[in-house]
């Protein structure tokens, strides 16, 4: 773990560096900062290469699920039990819904200021502490909120 102000030298030097650097973080700003090219080790010997942001990655991880959730809703189609799934949105998530891209504004606004707020606090380690936990609890909201976006953009589409 770097304090704030480290990192910042650690992301400028990388930056202007010229050769190939191998990183492995836990922090997604650092590595969206300073990687353009990812491996992704999936498990049982499966290494995947990803050129672009470890955000970019994400994104279109969770499109391609989607892809692969359309496909599998594809496949229960031809089934009798899909028309028994549910089709609308009900109440609670169409106002779910009307709130949900205000619901991811205003934690990503929360991450920038962080992040701000991280940069201004130099070395006072608990305070940067306290900030890194809050930013790992919005990381984990904003992780749900895109994946119940997703959900009920789908619930959106079929009305």
């Amino acid at each position: 773990d770097l304090d704030t102000e480290t990192l910042t030298v650690l992301e400028d030097y990388l930056d202007d560096f010229p050769g190939v650097v191998i990183t492995v973080s836990h922090d997604r700003y650092f590595l969206d900062k300073v990687a353009d090219r990812l491996l992704i080790f999936k498990g049982k010997g499966i290494v995947d290469s990803f050129y672009g942001s470890y955000t970019e990655y994400l994104e279109q991880s969770l499109l391609e699920e989607s892809d692969a959730t359309g496909a599998e809703k594809a496949e229960k189609e031809r089934h009798p039990r899909a028309e028994q799934r549910k089709k609308k949105m009900s109440y609670k998530e169409k106002r779910e819904w009307e709130t949900i891209d205000d619901d991811i504004a205003a934690v990503e606004e929360r991450l920038k200021s962080l992040a701000e707020e991280m940069a201004a606090a130099g070395s006072d380690f608990e305070k940067i502490r306290t900030l890194m936990d809050e930013e790992t609890a919005l990381n984990e909201k904003l992780e749900f909120l895109i994946e119940r976006w997703s959900y009920l953009a789908e619930l959106a589409e079929g009305e």
